[in-house]
C-alpha cells in the first residue's frame, strides 16, 4: 500500500468538531469515530441578507476578515454560491449558504473516499488486493482505469486513487460495488439518497440529483484531514488521493504554487465545485459549490481562495 505524503499540523478534533457543530452541517454525516458533545447550542452569529445566509462561529480578526471579504463577494450570487471554511487550528470557521443543498456531482466520492477508508481499517478490505476489470464494471467517462480494457488489474488502492485524481467513474463504480451502496448510504441521511436497495452505478449517483451541501464536503474534508475517520496510516493515504488531484483550476489556482492543497472537484453542465484541504502555515479546509458555467465558476473560486489565503496566511 502507498505511503501518504499529507500531514496538516494537527489539533484535537474536539476543536474542529465545535466549529462544525456550530456550523450546522445539514446531511447528518458520520464523520469522526469517536464521540463529541453536542454544542449546537453553542453561541453563533447567522445573518441573513437577502436570500444569502452567514453563519459563523468565534473567530480570529484574520478570519473575519476573509469572512467579510468572502461575503462582499458572493453577495451579489445569492443562492448559486455557497461556500465553507474551517480552520484546522483555532482561527474558527464561516459559512455563507452553508447548508444550501447542490447537485454533488463527483464530490460524491469523498463520501465513498470516507467509507474505503474505514473499511481499510477495519479490516474488511485489503487496499492490495486486486480486482480484474470486466466489461460490466465499464460506466463510461474519462480516466486511467476507463479507458483500459477488460482483463487490466488495478489494487483498491489504485482504485481509490483513481477514483479521485482523474475522477473515475469506472474506479468508483467498482469500489460501490466492492464497500456496498448499503454502507454508503450508511453515512448520509436518508434523505440525499435514492430508495433504500435501489441498485445505482457511480453515474447513477452523479446524475440523479443526489445533493450535498458546502457544510456536508467540509465535515468530510476535516475527518480526513484530522485523521477522525481512520487510523493516522490509513488517512495519510487519502491525504496523497487529494494531493494528487489532476484538475488544476478552481480554488487551487488562487493559491501560491508552493502550497499544498489536496483536493477534489466536480462539474456537469450546471454545477462546478471544489473542496480541500490547504497545508500553509495555518491549515484549513474550504469548499466551494456553485451552480454557474464553469468559466464563471472558476473565476470566482480562484477569487475567493486568493481572498481567504491572504486573509489567513
Amino acid at each position: 500500500m502507498r505511503r501518504g505524503n499529507g500531514g496538516a499540523r494537527r489539533i484535537p478534533g474536539v476543536i474542529i468538531a465545535l466549529v462544525l457543530a456550530t456550523l450546522a452541517i445539514g446531511m447528518g454525516l458520520v464523520v469522526f469515530n469517536q464521540p463529541f458533545p453536542d454544542i449546537r447550542k453553542s453561541p453563533t452569529q447567522m445573518q441573513r441578507s437577502g436570500d444569502v445566509v452567514r453563519t459563523t462561529t468565534a473567530m480570529t480578526p484574520e478570519m473575519q476578515e476573509a469572512e467579510r471579504e468572502v461575503s462582499a463577494l458572493v453577495a451579489p450570487y445569492v443562492e448559486s454560491v455557497a461556500v465553507a471554511v474551517v480552520s484546522l487550528g483555532e482561527d474558527g470557521g464561516f459559512s455563507i449558504n452553508g447548508d444550501e443543498r447542490f447537485v454533488s456531482a463527483s464530490m460524491i466520492k469523498l463520501l465513498i473516499l470516507a467509507e474505503y477508508m474505514q473499511q481499510v481499517d477495519a479490516g474488511m478490505l485489503d487496499p492490495d488486493g486486486i480486482h480484474v476489470l470486466d466489461e460490466s464494471d465499464m460506466v463510461g467517462g474519462a480516466g486511467v482505469v476507463a479507458g483500459s480494457s477488460s482483463g487490466a488489474t488495478f489494487t483498491y488502492d489504485e482504485l481509490a486513487c483513481h477514483m479521485i485524481k482523474y475522477s473515475d467513474n469506472t474506479a468508483a463504480n467498482i469500489l460501490i460495488d466492492t464497500l456496498g451502496m448499503e454502507a454508503i448510504n450508511h453515512r448520509a441521511s436518508s434523505d440525499i439518497w435514492l430508495k433504500e436497495g435501489e441498485q445505482m452505478t457511480v453515474d447513477d449517483l452523479i446524475k440523479a440529483c443526489v445533493v450535498m451541501s458546502a457544510n456536508d464536503a467540509a465535515a468530510l474534508l476535516c475527518g480526513i484531514a484530522q485523521h477522525g475517520l481512520a487510523s493516522d496510516s490509513t488517512s495519510e493515504v487519502a491525504e496523497s488521493y487529494l494531493l494528487e488531484q489532476a484538475d488544476s483550476e478552481g480554488l487551487v489556482a488562487g493559491l501560491p504554487s508552493s502550497v499544498r492543497f489536496g483536493h477534489k472537484t466536480g462539474a456537469l453542465d450546471s454545477v462546478r465545485h471544489d473542496g480541500g484541504i490547504v497545508y500553509g502555515e495555518s491549515p484549513y479546509v474550504i469548499v466551494v459549490l456553485t451552480s454557474l458555467d464553469e468559466a464563471k465558476a472558476n473565476s470566482l473560486m480562484e477569487e475567493i481562495s486568493r481572498m481567504v489565503y491572504e486573509a489567513l496566511e
